[in-house]
């Protein structure tokens, strides 16, 4: 396990291994696959400063990483960025709101 952090609400932790990103509860429950995605690689988990939204880079559809968010709660994913370019490191704003102005 690398690259892990416990969530704004101190709730759940998440954490990159195997290639994945998971949530594993503080206390009791279940661990959490979000990306459940086979041949690719995930990596640089960030929480959203509301704890509902894990942010990380994937290389799913091409060569250069992109920026993913997936809801916790009910594991919808969608691509922030377009893969252009080579994106890691997401970093949520501690507002929760994008750089152009549009709430995540």
């Amino acid at each position: 396990m690398t690259n892990f952090a416990l969530s704004p609400t101190g709730k759940r932790t998440v954490v990159e291994a195997r290639g994945a990103v998971f949530t594993i509860p503080a206390k009791k429950g279940d661990v959490r696959n979000l990306t459940n995605s086979s041949g690719s690689a995930e990596r640089d988990p960030a929480w959203s400063p509301d704890s509902k939204w894990v942010a990380y880079a994937s290389r799913v559809k091409s060569l250069y990483g992109a920026i993913w968010v997936t809801k916790v709660d009910t594991g919808d994913t969608r691509q922030v960025t377009a893969g252009l370019a080579d994106a890691m490191c997401p970093v949520f704003d501690a507002s929760g709101e994008r750089r152009d102005g549009a709430a995540v």
